[in-house]
């Protein structure tokens, strides 16, 4: 039995993200005929009960599904979106972001997914988190570490990618998402002040 323990005592910034310009990141639709994903200052429709009202972190803008007023939705198909190449090489790193997902339907087919390559654009790409429940209009927190990635068989890598995969595919149900504060991160043995662990 090998046991590990966490020497950081401090977080070092490898990659931050509150999407206030253009560092990279691609959407692309995946079949769906609405809903694509746009960066930006979301829209307070308030007759449109769904979208997120602000971004997460204060700053502004945030990524999220075709935000236009009114029904602005995820509909028939996927809409992704994709991180640029970041360092997840340091078996100290850590993924946090946050997000939004309303869903009028939460049966676990409508859903946000996440998953992650190390291995350059072409993947192959794994699953590492599936949001599938109603969050209403609020916005949550999910964190992922490197040791959940070798617990999937991912390896580290200085070549890694994110990619959200917002997917409606009901009749009559209603997807919007949204990401915002994306950051990667390592752990730093203080002191001396600046050594990674």
């Amino acid at each position: 039995v090998t046991y590990r323990a966490t020497a950081a005592s401090a977080w070092a910034d490898v990659y931050a993200d509150s999407f206030e310009t253009d560092q990279g990141w691609a959407p692309l639709n995946v079949g769906a005929t609405a809903g694509n994903w746009k960066r930006g200052v979301p829209v307070d429709d308030p007759n449109w009960a769904y979208g997120p009202s602000s971004d997460a972190d204060g700053s502004g803008q945030c990524w999220v599904t075709e935000n236009l007023p009114g029904n602005s939705d995820v509909d028939g198909g996927t809409v992704q979106l994709t991180s640029r190449s970041f360092d997840f090489s340091s078996p100290e790193a850590r993924i946090s972001y946050r997000y939004f997902l309303a869903l009028t339907i939460a049966d676990g087919v409508d859903k946000l997914a996440v998953e992650m390559s190390t291995t350059g654009p072409i993947g192959p790409w794994i699953p590492i988190a599936t949001h599938d429940t109603d969050g209403g209009l609020a916005w949550r927190t999910q964190e992922f570490t490197a040791s959940d990635a070798q617990a999937l068989g991912i390896a580290l890598s200085a070549d890694a990618r994110l990619r959200f995969r917002a997917t409606d595919v009901g009749v009559s149900s209603i997807v919007e998402a949204g990401v915002d504060a994306f950051r990667v991160s390592r752990g730093v043995c203080l002191p001396p002040v600046g050594t990674f662990c």
